[in-house]
């Protein structure tokens, strides 16, 4: 017999009636690990104000799927959740997770719940996790929603790892682009800039240009860096403005193969999470509430927002997504069908697997697009460079000759 359903033979109040899965799962936690004493109430630990300020490490994505994934294991095996916590909090490297997980023992032991402990973390638990721990408390199922829950975490985490690795390649090789020709300007061509002394007049405008800015960079080598890194600062904050982050989420869908890539990629989190909320018992408004915050582009974000409206004034499911371009007829057609036969689950979860591996060969995509381009431009402007040189030279000795 499972753990979760030994907790709901025993679960009864002291006055006899039946309690509550939460309530019983909160008594349940709170026993004291020693016989017939009363756990003593901590007191409230000192909040951590912001850990990468002070020296800590950042909660990696990975670690928190550890520590859910060790807590299913946990519960599965029936094992106390505070006795749990304890082995997690000796067994954490990272000084903040530690903290953390410190910081849920004492909120358990205090009373609190396992979703009102993690609530207060939320740097290292989002929405929808709390939503499914909260539904594994209500239902008296937390080890199989924990497992879930960590099945959950590793998809999304594996997903946007394969497509972090597919733009890291074009941006490796854009900064390496950008230090090259740094390099060629400030130090290559002031070396060259002797033999063209007295011969300016047969220079061509782009040697002129280059030998200019290498001996601008040269003398104001403070200007430029502080520049530059004025230009990064507010090129951040330019992009974590609304207005702007929504004018690149629909500039970058137009963009070939890296377009296809991010549809692909915001189709099967949203899916994914739809099916695996609805799977759990939440109900279907919050369901697509989260799903719109795992979308990871405004443009597909608005529609579930305009899927949850037109739900709410009572339409279906499918309707308002037909009027979108970016959700196939097909994939609408069968999200339609699977809503009247009451399988919609099923058929959310199947269109997640779908994306997930069309998302591989969106990437392959991107790659065979990108990496062509790339070595084209490079070799463009290299050219242009060397070309700047060479030219110069030949003219100046024709001339002397």
């Amino acid at each position: 017999m499972s753990n979760s359903s030994s907790f709901s033979q025993s679960a009864t109040s002291p006055t006899g009636q039946s309690a509550g899965p939460a309530e019983y799962m909160r008594d349940e936690f709170a026993k004291p690990q020693s016989g017939g004493e009363t756990p003593k109430k901590s007191k409230k630990p000192k909040k951590n104000l912001n850990p990468n300020l002070f020296g800590a490490k950042k909660i990696k994505d990975r670690e928190v799927l550890y520590l859910i994934d060790q807590m299913a294991i946990m519960f599965e095996t029936g094992m106390n959740l505070l006795v749990a916590l304890d082995c997690l909090t000796a067994q954490a490297k990272n000084p903040a997770l530690k903290q953390i997980v410190l910081e849920m023992r004492d909120a358990i032991n205090e009373g609190a719940s396992l979703a009102t402990a993690m609530a207060q973390h939320p740097r290292a638990f989002d929405a929808v996790c709390l939503n499914m721990v909260r539904a594994g408390e209500l239902s008296g199922n937390m080890d199989e929603m924990l497992r879930r829950l960590s099945d959950y975490k590793e998809r999304d985490i594996e997903t946007r790892s394969r497509i972090k690795s597919a733009l890291s390649y074009p941006i490796v090789m854009l900064s390496l682009a950008v230090v090259v020709i740094a390099f060629l300007i400030v130090w290559v061509f002031p070396k060259f800039a002797v033999f063209f002394i007295g011969n300016e007049d047969l220079l061509p405008i782009p040697t002129r240009i280059f030998l200019w800015l290498g001996e601008f960079c040269k003398a104001n080598w403070y200007f430029v860096l502080g520049g530059i890194f004025v230009s990064v600062v507010g090129l951040i904050y330019l992009l974590k403005q609304p207005k702007v982050q929504a004018f690149l989420d629909r500039a970058f869908l137009k963009i070939p193969f890296l377009g296809n890539l991010i549809t692909k990629s915001s189709l099967s989190r949203s899916f994914h999470t739809l099916s695996v909320l609805l799977h759990c018992g939440i109900p279907i408004m919050e369901a697509l509430k989260l799903s719109q915050e795992v979308a990871g582009n405004t443009v597909f974000r608005d529609c579930w927002i305009r899927v949850a409206s037109e739900l709410e004034n009572g339409r279906d499911l499918a309707t308002p997504l037909r009027e979108s371009k970016y959700f196939p007829t097909a994939e609408v057609e069968m999200l339609s069908l699977g809503e009247r036969s009451g399988h919609l689950t099923s058929v959310l979860t199947k269109l997640s697997k779908h994306y997930e591996k069309e998302i591989d060969s969106a990437i392959k995509g991107l790659i065979k697009f990108v990496e062509p381009a790339l070595i084209i431009c490079m070799g463009f402007l290299v050219a242009i460079i060397v070309m700047s040189l060479i030219l110069p030279i030949f003219s100046i000795s024709r001339c002397q000759g």
